[in-house]
């Protein structure tokens, strides 16, 4: 009895003892409340210099002292945040010595008893940024960054200083956030970077130690990541569990659940700490109906690319309206969200005053940062709604909008669909808080993770506190002057304009009515050309109307070099058909081809329709080209029916010569006369393919050939004299 007890308090004591594992290891995923912790985000836009570093170190120190103000985790006396995110800048480096003050005063023992650093890179780092990071206590990257080469002097070709190597090699040391043959393949290209197999595991070698290495206890596997004497970059990629420098998304939110900060512990830095170049683009409608036309949408979309190629890095959109044309929207949408690419960090922030409906809420969520006055309403029924299939069609360019941003495409679909149901979820073991509707809650990797919180209900918009709670925006703001102020810059800026002249002019031109007459006018002076031999009025208003035609769709930035390579290849075509090649053949119908398809992409913004309303737009400009043909034919017709009998009549619409009068016609517009040469024979001293040289009777011509191709030394004769036009052929009677 004694041993049956005994085994039964042992499996009970078994069975308590696996439970309580089990417990316990279900909760290792989960953080707790108790252990989130705070932090501050201070933005340093690059480079770094010598003249702005004291500002820079008062910034830090700052920081410091506002995190000091928020208590430690009560459990694990675990040290607020204090995280620096560097804004790129792909045009300049910053200063090595600069960089060195910075790194020394975060590394000091004051910074770091008071809060944990954290170093955001993203884009190309080729910059003593670098030196900072290694000084911090921990470095995200975001998936596409690249470290390296690191520039170590203006002509990026001198080796690093002994000084210079000792400071990155002591912080490397120090943190250990990446491995010293890394940082030193970084900084020297001679030094070369190898990542070797041993029997402890993965290490990274430089070509001494990997010699070292090999002559001592040796590797059984070998990567060369970079050979000496190359230049060496490591991407985002190729960092290996081995090296902690860690790979993140750099929102706001992956942020708060990979260092487990508590929402409400979370602060931002006002100002965004380095030279700011801000600019303001208004989108306020002025019309009755409260919306923005396309033509509107299209120069704001030109201007802002105006701007991030002119440096500017901080660009705030003061939005008051109540919609516009959805393609145009997505387009400056689209915009907006690729600011960042190739190396540039522009700040993109929204204010709406009064309202931002449907579409307009589009702008507003392609932006960094949302700020809304008190009275504001963001998403809601606006003047344009769209049908169910147009929803369906509007998804795909949403979610790729929403991926660049790192919002959830539900955010975006309740906006311009307020019958579409939302939840709050959030996330069982993070705790991380997001948007998703059905379907997108469904594509989520690991769904069972997400709990359902409460409904949205976006029937009538968004009030600023609403969006506040959703976590899209933070305190009312009241004006575009005060967001200004917020951030540090001079609340004076005025939005970004042309003058008024210029404007009015460049918006009569963007009118689509303006480029259909443009177009029509061009080919019908170019219809009049081609029956008239010789440059003459219709031939240069054609020139002049397509040009404007071209113009016209520049400033509605749909033109790009392909479309005028396009079109110019065309007319060369049709040249060489019309004035070389007798006939109308493989050169004709190939330039009309090309001229088609130039019309129509100057369009568009696009070159394969990907959804229907590209598919819908391609319709458009094909139909605009093809109305535009079909009015030259009407215009010639009811022309030369009405004002045949007149001086002006003949002038707009000449009527058909015979053969013999476009004989005489060429006849006497020639320079030069070969008629007497008819019938004289000779002998090509080049290939005629079709045009070429021939001799005869010792004089050298150019000519043509009747269309074959002809070897050089063969005998010819000449059949037709045109002016100083002679056609040739092999055939010698």
């Amino acid at each position: 009895m004694t041993g049956i007890l005994t085994s039964r308090r042992l499996l009970t004591l078994l069975w308590l003892t696996s439970s309580l594992a089990l417990f316990s290891t279900s909760l290792q995923g989960q953080p707790n409340e108790d252990d989130r912790r705070g932090a501050l985000l201070l933005q340093v836009q690059l480079p770094i210099e010598l003249q702005s570093i004291d500002d820079l170190v008062q910034s830090v120190d700052n920081a410091v002292a506002q995190l000091q103000k928020i208590p430690t985790t009560a459990k694990n006396e675990q040290r607020p945040y204090l995280i620096l995110r560097f804004i790129n800048n792909a045009n300049r480096s910053s200063a090595y010595e600069a960089c060195n003050v910075l790194a020394e005063r975060l590394a000091h023992s004051d910074v770091t008893a008071a809060c944990e650093t954290v170093a955001l890179l993203s884009g190309s780092i080729q910059d003593h940024v670098l030196l900072v990071a290694l000084a911090s206590q921990n470095i995200y990257i975001a998936p596409a960054t690249t470290l390296g080469p690191i520039a170590t002097s203006k002509s990026d070709q001198q080796t690093p200083s002994q000084a210079m190597l000792g400071d990155y090699l002591r912080f490397t040391a120090a943190n250990q956030l990446l491995p010293k043959a890394i940082v030193l393949g970084l900084l020297d290209p001679a030094q070369g970077v190898y990542m070797l197999t041993t029997d402890q595991g993965l290490t990274y070698a430089t070509q001494q130690e990997r010699d070292e290495l090999s002559q001592s206890a040796g590797f059984t596997k070998e990567q060369t990541l970079s050979e000496p004497g190359s230049p060496f970059e490591i991407s985002a990629s190729q960092l290996d569990n081995s090296i902690n420098t860690r790979v993140l998304e750099q929102s706001d939110a992956a942020l708060k659940a990979e260092l487990n900060i508590a929402t409400d512990l979370f602060f931002k830095g006002a100002t965004t700490v380095g030279k700011t170049r801000p600019a303001v683009v208004d989108l306020v409608s002025r019309s009755t109906a409260g919306h923005l036309t396309a033509t509107d949408i299209n120069e704001k979309t030109k201007l802002v690319k105006q701007l991030a190629e002119s440096g500017h890095n901080w660009i705030g959109f003061d939005i008051d309206c109540s919609g516009g044309d959805y393609t145009s929207i997505l387009e400056l949408c689209n915009t907006i969200a690729e600011l960042n690419q190739r190396g540039r960090d522009i700040r993109t922030v929204a204010f709406i005053q009064n309202q931002a409906l449907e579409s307009a809420a589009l702008i507003a969520l392609a932006c960094d940062e949302i700020f809304l006055s008190k009275q504001a309403l963001i998403g809601g029924p606006g003047n344009q709604p769209l049908s169910a299939d147009e929803l369906i069609d509007i998804l795909p360019p949403l979610k790729k909008i929403s991926e660049d941003k790192h919002r959830t495409w539900s955010t975006f679909a309740i906006m311009i669909d307020p019958s579409l149901p939302i939840h709050v979820y959030r996330h069982r073991l993070t705790g991380v808080e997001q948007i998703f509707c059905l379907d997108e809650y469904d594509q989520q990797p690991e769904p069972e993770n997400w709990q359902k919180q409460t409904l949205i209900d976006g029937s009538d918009g968004f009030t600023q506190s609403e969006v506040q709670q959703l976590g899209l925006t933070n305190q009312p703001l009241a004006s575009m002057a005060e967001v200004l102020d917020h951030f540090g810059l001079n609340p004076a800026i005025e939005p970004q304009s042309k003058r008024p002249w210029i404007a009015a002019i460049e918006r009569f031109a963007m009118n689509p009515w303006f480029a259909s007459v443009m177009l029509t006018i061009g080919m019908y002076g170019l219809f009049i050309e081609m029956g008239t031999p010789g440059l003459s009025i219709p031939g240069i208003v054609a020139l002049l109307c397509f040009g404007l035609f071209l113009w016209s769709k520049e400033l509605n930035g749909t033109v790009d070099a392909l479309e005028v390579v396009l079109i110019v290849v065309g007319v060369l075509c049709l040249a060489v058909e019309i004035f070389i090649i007798p006939g109308f053949g493989v050169f004709g119908f190939s330039g009309l081809g090309l001229i088609f398809m130039g019309l129509v992409l100057a369009s568009q913004t696009f070159i394969i329709p990907q959804n229907n309303f590209q598919i819908d737009s391609m319709v458009d400009s094909v139909a605009t080209v093809i109305f535009s043909v079909l009015g030259v034919i009407v215009l010639y017709i009811g022309l030369t029916r009405t004002l045949s009998d007149t001086r002006f009549g003949h002038m707009l619409a000449p009527a058909r010569s015979d053969q013999q009068q476009q004989a005489d016609t060429q006849w006497n517009e020639s320079l030069v006369h070969w008629d007497h040469l008819l019938g004289s024979q000779g002998v090509t001293i080049t290939p005629l393919s079709p045009a070429g040289k021939v001799q005869i009777e010792g004089a050298v011509y150019d000519v043509i050939s009747d269309g074959k191709h002809v070897d050089s030394g063969s005998s010819i004769e000449v059949v037709e004299v045109t002016g100083s036009r002679m056609v040739v052929s092999t055939e010698i009677s």
